[in-house]
């Protein structure tokens, strides 16, 4: 679909395609041109209109049943960093996007954009960049800047595999400076509080500082976002910020700026499930290494049956944290049947105070266990951990909840494990 990869405005009922990525429809070939990081690829002229034997891959139906076809590309007069991402990836050889003898082998392929990372043994990452070259130069692409180390910036983030170490890059640093600055001076306007608060939210993820500790602070800048897009404030309007938000920003910005070794996610040591009703909560937890299972679980004080049941099910994974015991390291990969603690996990925050600050918790306690974590949806009818929530121990079907967990165990069902917030995939992990 490259000829929907367009970058410019209309000239004539023409468009001329920039970045020229090659149309496998046909499009014939042009002068050569750059693009980012991948550059020199051959441009081309580039009608406006679909060329129509290519408009079946973009049929729709309407309302009335009618199967249509769009006549004019499918993202107008701007290019789609999806297509992009596409052609970089298979370039790459990045196996969510090649077929498998096609897959770059030995080395980590990490894409965004027309960015690669090549992550490996010194042997595995030269044949990967050989393999990439030879089919660059079949698409007539060449590279921009290209480099090889243990030190390096990539996307946003200075990487140091020597000492296994990410802090964010330093222009992300530089950018978190000026954005705090602009807000202690009170000259930060809202449409500048909302690129800054992007920044950094994206260095606190690689800082490890947690989102949720700095709840109130979000709560601001949505409300403001929020009025301008209603139309209540202007965008090139000064973010009214109190005292404490400012202060909070500050401290927020200078706390991303230190290195750290980010908790690297691999073969899991435990798994965890967990569960709340409005009664109580429930946790089983099984050891992979000598498959004990062990389960915990008890009623809500008073003050806490009038939470939310998102609170509650926050709480029940911070009151299964003992299980672990004091063993420090590993991987414990959580299993929640609610899909708003999944997600709230996976961001490190959550809309809600009770329920972010629980979040906090959680991540500080892991912090504190070294122990890297992953977090995946499960439906309470496979959730081993719902009787334990509903009665006391002593009532729960032990055996019944064994089933449970041997039925997980042998299912083939694929489940996707997302790291916790802060935590990097086995796949980006800094040593070899």
């Amino acid at each position: 679909m490259a000829y929907a990869c367009l970058k410019c405005t209309a000239q004539g009922g023409w468009l001329h395609c920039k970045c020229g990525l090659a149309s496998h429809f046909g499009v014939p070939r042009g002068s050569t041109v750059g693009m980012g990081g991948m550059e020199g690829y051959e441009g081309q002229l580039l009608p406006g209109r679909s060329p129509a034997e290519s408009r079946r891959w973009f049929r729709i139906r309407d309302a009335g049943g009618r199967l249509l076809e769009l006549t004019v590309l499918p993202m107008g007069l701007s290019c789609s960093v999806e297509v992009m991402q596409f052609v970089c990836s298979a370039v790459a050889g990045h196996p969510g996007y090649v077929r498998d003898e096609l897959v770059a082998s030995g080395v980590d392929v990490a894409c965004w954009v027309d960015n690669v990372r090549l992550a490996g043994k010194r042997d595995a990452v030269t044949r990967a960049v050989r393999a990439v070259d030879e089919r660059a130069a079949a698409a007539h692409i060449t590279w921009g800047e290209r480099g090889e180390g243990t030190k390096y910036a990539f996307l946003g983030v200075d990487w140091d595999h020597e000492r296994g170490m990410v802090r964010p890059s330093a222009k992300t640093r530089l950018g978190l400076t000026e954005f705090d600055e602009s807000v202690q001076a009170g000259t930060c306007t809202v449409e500048g509080l909302e690129a800054g608060m992007g920044r950094l939210l994206h260095a606190a993820a690689v800082s490890g500082a947690t989102p949720a500790d700095h709840w109130w602070t979000l709560k601001v800048t949505r409300r403001r976002l929020n009025a301008a897009s209603r139309g209540m404030l202007r965008w090139q309007e000064v973010a009214a910020l109190s005292p404490a938000v400012r202060r909070d920003i500050r401290e927020w910005a200078r706390a991303t700026a230190q290195w750290r070794t980010p908790p690297v996610v691999g073969d899991p040591q435990w798994t965890v499930f967990t569960d709340a009703s409005l009664t109580g909560w429930g946790a089983v937890a099984v050891c992979h290494a000598t498959g004990k299972i062990a389960m915990s679980g008890a009623s809500w004080a008073e003050e806490e049956r009038a939470l939310h049941i998102g609170s509650l099910e926050a709480r029940a994974v911070e009151r299964a944290l003992p299980l672990l015991g004091d063993r420090r390291g590993g991987t414990v990969r959580f299993l929640i049947d609610n899909t708003s603690v999944v997600a709230n996990l996976r961001r490190g925050a959550a809309t809600a105070w009770d329920t972010a600050a629980t979040v906090g918790r959680v991540v500080r306690k892991l912090r504190a266990l070294d122990a890297a974590a992953t977090v995946a949806y499960v439906a309470s009818g496979d959730n081993p951990a719902d009787a334990p929530s509903r009665m006391a121990l002593s009532a729960v079907d032990r055996a019944e909840t064994a089933s449970l967990v041997h039925k997980f165990f042998l299912s083939s069902s694929p489940r996707t494990f997302a790291p916790l917030y802060g935590h990097v995939p086995s796949h980006r992990k800094l040593r070899a």
